[in-house]
């Protein structure tokens, strides 16, 4: 079952078959992958996903009775890998949903280049002055 969803998110990076006999070489693969992308993939915070949502449903499996099912650990892995990513990069203009259905659409992004957004707020008017508030509609 555990191959299963590494192999699913395997898949989103475009590689087939690299598993190796042991988990510590696998890993040590997906290190050097890591290191090829950029910065900001997603690639980088995948085994981190997998191994915490793979132990959390493991739990939950010895000691709540849960069903084993690598479909719904594949799902809740994505959308624990889509918040993770907007926690790490909160700037990025992406959708988790949009992160959940393809965590490859940030591949190619520079999170360092996103630039913030300013919150602008009410001040009270000067004296003497007035203050016309109007939203962003003009006819």
């Amino acid at each position: 079952m555990v191959w299963s969803i590494w192999k699913r998110f395997v898949a989103f990076g475009g590689i087939h078959n690299v598993f190796l006999g042991n988990p510590g070489s696998f890993l040590q693969v997906w290190l050097e992958e890591s290191l090829i992308r950029s910065a900001n993939s997603t690639w980088q915070l995948i085994p981190f996903v997998v191994l915490c949502s793979i132990w959390l449903y493991r739990n939950d499996v010895v000691f709540n009775k849960g069903i084993r099912d690598s479909s719904q650990v594949f799902f809740l892995a994505k959308i624990r890998l889509a918040k993770w990513f907007k926690a790490k990069f909160p700037l990025v203009a992406v959708l988790v949903d949009d992160l959940i259905a393809n965590p490859s659409i940030v591949d190619n992004m520079n999170v360092n280049r996103v630039t913030p957004v300013v919150v602008v707020g009410w001040e009270t008017p000067h004296l003497g002055f007035l203050t016309l508030n109007m939203d962003g509609v003009m006819l």
